[in-house]
């Protein structure tokens, strides 16, 4: 391959944005932000505007999911101006809810809303199902616990119906969520079983954390704090693993509500070594 070939450019190009999208899936988000860095030369050399800011979008996920904010912006922006209003339409919504998770994280809860609202009217086919999800989850933020249930029981049958498993977890774990929040532990404890059979069959650490978290938080409910415990390292070692601090942050929250166990019983050590675990989850 020759830097004056276009086409081979672009070949390779569009081959690491698949490799860091698929890098993004597993939660392996070192791999993706290089993958992402990978592509872009490529892919700005071919003048591929509209894969190259599917890599920004990416890339945006990536420095999202480590609070790295301000890069994740950057990021979202360079991707908008690469589409400058033309490009996909799954490129668009893809933008409109990853700027909308931005904001959310930022508090701007209603410039979030005006993003997903956007991306409402031009949703269709699969990316219906991707965008419930989202709006499931802005509605958990907001703390509207019907209107959770009803986006994401809305995705489920999209997704399904389109065979889109790459969303059916994370519908799994809104649905959840909703549900504990309702008192509603047994049938919780079923949705999110069932998320976590499918995050385990694919691979997908990002909502495997997500999910054996709020199994962990069922169980100390429960008063089952061995089994919650459990479950709750489980997950901050996935989390550590692939540097992931959107996920540490909901293990905290189970850890903080938890009664502080008396000091050298087996639950304390266990409960301290599970916050060491959380501790070495960079922030970077």
């Amino acid at each position: 391959m020759t830097a004056d070939d276009p086409k081979a450019q672009k070949d390779l190009g569009l081959a690491l944005r698949t490799l860091a999208w698929q890098a993004k899936w597993r939660g392996e988000m070192e791999d993706a932000r290089i993958l992402c860095e990978q592509a872009i030369e490529p892919l700005a050399a071919s003048g591929a505007r509209n894969a190259l800011a599917d890599v920004y979008s990416v890339l945006a996920i990536v420095h999202l999911s480590q609070f790295r904010f301000a890069a994740s912006d950057q990021a979202v922006s360079r991707a908008f101006a690469l589409l400058n209003g033309n490009g996909p339409f799954d490129s668009h919504v893809d933008l409109l809810t990853t700027k909308a998770s931005l904001l959310s994280n930022l508090g701007k809860i209603d410039e979030a809303g005006e993003c997903l609202a956007q991306a409402k009217e031009i949703a269709k086919g699969i990316e219906q199902a991707r965008l419930c999800q989202n709006l499931s989850r802005y509605q958990l933020v907001r703390g509207d616990l019907r209107e959770v249930r009803v986006q994401a029981a809305s995705g489920l049958v999209l997704a399904r119906a389109c065979n889109n498993r790459v969303v059916l977890p994370y519908l799994h774990e809104l649905l959840g969520a909703a549900l504990i929040r309702q008192g509603q532990h047994r049938l919780a404890r079923g949705v999110l079983e069932d998320g976590l059979q499918l995050a385990l069959e694919d691979q997908d650490k990002r909502v495997e954390c997500h999910l054996l978290s709020l199994l962990g938080q069922i169980d100390c409910n429960e008063g089952d704090e061995a089994h919650g415990l459990t479950r709750l390292e489980r997950a901050a070692l996935v989390a550590r693993d692939m540097n992931y601090p959107a996920a540490t942050s909901g293990i905290r929250q189970v850890l903080d509500k938890m009664p502080d166990p008396q000091a050298k019983t087996s639950e304390h050590m266990r409960k301290t070594r599970i916050e060491t675990i959380l501790n070495k989850t960079r922030l970077s």
